[in-house]
């Protein structure tokens, strides 16, 4: 009975770790996607960062950053659609800063910047 129990809770962590490396890794890659586009902003590279967004996505979507740093990653899967949040400290060229959460979307297996929700 013991070997069952402990195969058991071997079984159930060996999975929590399995779901939590695989969202690790897609967070990993929807940082980068935030890290790019906001790379090519603050380099006035408005065409490098439209590369990283949604197709709907014009030039009034690149903000004016001069930094930032990437503050949390949280991926969501819901019946297959993964989407992720990203967190961000934004220095913006007129020095306001404030903190947003970037929305991204899967597309043939590429993150995507879709939209910005401001937290303050």
């Amino acid at each position: 009975m013991l070997w069952v129990v402990l195969a058991g809770v071997l079984l159930v962590g060996g999975c929590a770790a399995l779901i939590g490396v695989t969202a690790f890794r897609a967070g990993n890659g929807a940082d980068h996607a935030v890290n790019d586009f906001l790379n090519a902003a603050q380099h006035g590279d408005t065409a490098g960062a439209l590369r990283f967004a949604c197709p709907s996505a014009t030039a009034q979507n690149v903000p004016s950053a001069r930094s930032h740093s990437i503050v949390g990653v949280h991926v969501i899967d819901i019946d297959g659609k993964i989407t992720a949040d990203v967190t961000v400290d934004i220095v913006m060229m007129n020095g306001q800063t404030h903190r947003d959460d970037v929305l991204l979307e899967r597309d043939a297996g590429a993150w995507l910047v879709c939209g910005v929700r401001r937290q303050s």
